[in-house]
């Protein structure tokens, strides 16, 4: 976890135990000591904890200490050669070929091999002025899921959808039906959970909402959500 109290310190528990809660001690503590700004998000991938602030990116790896401190040490923090950092922790997934998050601007990949890619060219458009992104894993489907919420730009809230699968990028708005009929909504939050997407919505009536018929083909065609 990121230390409220300074923000460039990372403290690790002590040994997991079945049954028991984390437990923490003052001793178990890495610092990013010549971090410029404060940690924003943390991801795990393979071996590694990857660590990123506004516009730096570290990572920690090996087995650490025992509960007392002693028997071994992590290895690290490392900085990579490279200034994009992470500007919302809930853009932060890891998926098969790495991690993907939002920069601030535009999607961004860590491989696995710790290599940076700009990976969201396709929906830079609708990222590029976003106030926040929301990502959630669909590896039933394959799917990487942002919920972008834009700060004037109308729809406020769309989605971007990487089927990385096939290596393809899709934009859609969320459509909800009531007695009215079908018309856009602003989705405030997004989730996905035993075969379903569920969504929170925004507005004079908000409701939640969640798949008619569980995963299904098709964006704007058809009604997903009621």
């Amino acid at each position: 976890v990121a230390s409220a109290e300074n923000p460039r310190e990372l403290w690790f528990s002590k040994v997991i135990v079945s049954g028991e809660g984390p437990a923490f001690s003052r001793s178990l503590v890495l610092s990013l000591d010549d971090a410029n700004d404060e940690i924003t998000a943390l991801a795990a991938m393979d071996d590694k904890v990857i660590i990123f602030t506004r516009d730096r990116v570290y990572y920690v790896s090996g087995d650490g200490p025992n509960d007392t401190g002693g028997g071994g040490s992590f290895l690290g923090p490392f900085r990579l050669p490279v200034d994009i950092g992470c500007a919302d922790q809930r853009s932060v997934i890891t998926y098969p070929e790495g991690v993907l998050y939002w920069d601030g601007t535009q999607i961004v990949r860590l491989t696995r091999g710790l290599g940076l890619e700009a990976f969201g060219d396709p929906v830079l458009d609708i990222t590029d002025d976003a106030v926040g992104v929301v990502a959630k894993l669909d590896a039933f489907n394959s799917r990487a899921y942002f919920l972008v919420q834009r700060d004037s730009a109308a729809p406020r809230y769309i989605f971007a959808v990487l089927d990385y699968k096939f290596g393809q990028w899709v934009t859609h708005t969320q459509w909800g039906e009531t007695d009215g009929g079908r018309s856009p909504v602003d989705v405030v939050s997004h989730h996905w959970h035993n075969g379903y997407h569920w969504l929170s919505t925004e507005g004079f009536d908000p409701v939640i909402c969640r798949t008619r018929e569980g995963p299904i083909s098709g964006y704007d065609a058809g009604t997903w959500f009621v």
